[in-house]
């Protein structure tokens, strides 16, 4: 639903021998919005499901009480920047399926700044669930290590970075005339189109090593968190 292949048919289209207008003939965009309005209902629900309050629960060892609240904190924002993003997802497929062109034509601007916005909230929020993911990783290993956390830097990290690489990525697409499919040489293409795949994937793999890692070294400091427990 953010991915950037998506991202690409916000740019004008010329004719009806564009590849992407020949591919799109073939896609059958009704079912997609549906699947994508379903899902989104479920992610905007979890979401909530989640942001929801929790009773305060009287664990018997200070250390747990102390970890899980700690903990929820995080997860929290993590749950409110899916919830936007999911949301993003859900208006932007009503509004697809009902107002606007998947495909934007030649002189239809409104449906290219429609696209472009709405690719930019839903890619902006992803980008920050993962980065959550990603402090909520390094949070427990600091705990198990009886670190304080890092709250504001959690912050800054998780959405500053998200805005740097989204308003990077797609104003290399769309500026200056959002035509990013009659380019006129393959490098012009690549240097046109790729900067937004990087920025999207680089970030999702850094994020899946850089929690990986700390899963792995959560393992090593497992004998101090039975302690705790015990």
């Amino acid at each position: 639903m953010a991915d950037p292949t998506i991202q690409t048919f916000c740019c004008h289209h010329s004719n009806s021998t564009d590849m992407a207008i020949v591919i799109m003939q073939e896609f059958n965009t009704d079912v997609y919005n549906t699947v994508c309005m379903l899902s989104s209902s479920i992610g905007i629900l979890g979401a909530v499901y989640q942001i929801l309050p929790r009773e305060t629960s009287d664990l018997p060892h200070r250390w747990q009480s102390f970890s899980m609240s700690r903990g929820r904190e995080i997860i929290i924002w993590l749950a409110i920047a899916d919830l936007l993003a999911s949301l993003g997802v859900f208006i932007r497929s009503a509004l697809w399926v009902n107002f606007k062109s998947i495909m934007p034509m030649e002189d239809d601007t409104s449906s290219v700044v429609f696209c472009a916005l709405s690719s930019a909230w839903t890619q902006y929020f992803y980008m920050a669930t993962w980065i959550w993911t990603l402090c909520y990783a390094i949070d427990m290993k600091l705990l198990l290590g009886d670190r304080s956390g890092h709250p504001t830097c959690y912050h800054a990290f998780a959405w500053i970075c998200p805005a740097i690489l989204t308003t990077f990525g797609l104003t290399i697409l769309y500026i200056p005339d959002a035509n990013c499919h009659n380019l006129t040489s393959l490098s012009t293409a690549i240097l046109r189109i790729l900067p937004n795949y990087c920025a999207t994937y680089v970030l999702l793999a850094v994020v899946m090593f850089g929690t990986n890692n700390r899963e792995g070294k959560k393992i090593g400091a497992s004998d101090k968190a039975q302690i705790c427990v015990d």
